[in-house]
Formats: structure tokens, sequence, C-alpha cells
């Protein structure tokens, strides 16, 4: 009797071993399968990623390249000091600087950079609209976003100016 009880849980051991064997290739095969579709999930969102980037540089390239920084009062960025150089801008405020400085006595800055808007939109000295389509074309710059650097370095002129009156 016994042999019998041994035998009996000998075969009750083997399938309990036999079962759990299944079961656990069973649970390794859905791992796997999440696995699968975890990288499947992985791959898509690397994609999605890849587009956003591209989509990203399409509408920053569209923007224009940053030659002022945003904050107020507005000033050049490196790049934008860099343009301006290569543009002589200046040495071009400079020239200006005797016609507008009678406009610009005893005004806030704000009204400075007005008069100078309407100036650098409204007329430019001597050879600067060449240099304008110089630059803009050496650089792959738009032409339009180059007069915003030009008010911004003819305000600072002026105001430079301005506080070297007593």
């Amino acid at each position: 009797m016994s042999e019998w009880i041994t035998f009996t849980g000998l075969v009750a051991l083997t399938i309990t071993v036999i079962t759990a064997i299944a079961k656990f290739s069973r649970w390794s095969g859905q791992v796997d399968a999440d696995r699968d579709t975890f990288k499947d999930l992985m791959k898509e969102v690397r994609e999605d990623l890849k587009n956003l980037r591209q989509n990203v540089d399409r509408i920053l390239g569209k923007l224009g390249v940053a030659l002022i920084k945003s904050s107020s009062p507005t000033q050049l960025t490196p790049l934008g000091e860099e343009v301006a150089k290569d543009l002589g801008a200046h040495e071009w405020a400079k020239e200006a600087l005797p016609i507008l400085m009678e406009q610009s006595v005893d005004k806030a800055e704000w009204e400075i950079d007005q008069i100078c808007f309407d100036f650098v939109y409204g007329q430019l000295l001597g050879e600067m609209p060449k240099a304008l389509s110089r630059v803009a074309y050496e650089r792959g710059i738009d032409r339009s976003s180059l007069l915003p650097l030009l008010q911004v370095v003819l305000r600072n002129a002026i105001l430079d100016e301005l506080s070297s009156i007593p």
C-alpha cells in the first residue's frame, strides 16, 4: 500500500510540475508578446517624435532667424550683432543721427523707437538698400527680418548719443 501512495504522490508531483511548466510557458509567451507589442509601440513613438521634430524645424525655418531678442526693450542676439557688422549698420546709424536727433530730443524711449521704425521702414540712406540685399542673399535671411535689426541699432545709437548730451 505504501508503494501505491508513493506512486500516487509521484504522479501527483509530476502532474503538478508539468502544469507549472505549462503555465510558465504560457506566461513566458505572453511576456514575449507584450515585449513585441512594446517594441512596436516604441518604434511608433520614435517615428512620431521624428515627424514632430521635422515639423518644428519647418515651422522655425518659416519664422526666420532670430536676430533680435524678444525681451523689452528689444536687443540684438549674438547673430544679430554679426549681421549688423556685415551690414555696416552701426556706421549707417551714425550717418542717420543728424537727421533724427532733433526729433528725438525730449522723447520717451518708446517714442524714439517709433521714430526709428518710421525712418527704417520709410527711407534708407546711402548704400543700405544694397547692403540689405547682399547680406540677405549671402546669409539666406529674409530681407524683411533685417529691417527690425536696423531699427534696434538706430535706436541704440540715438539713445547713446542722447545720454552723452549734458
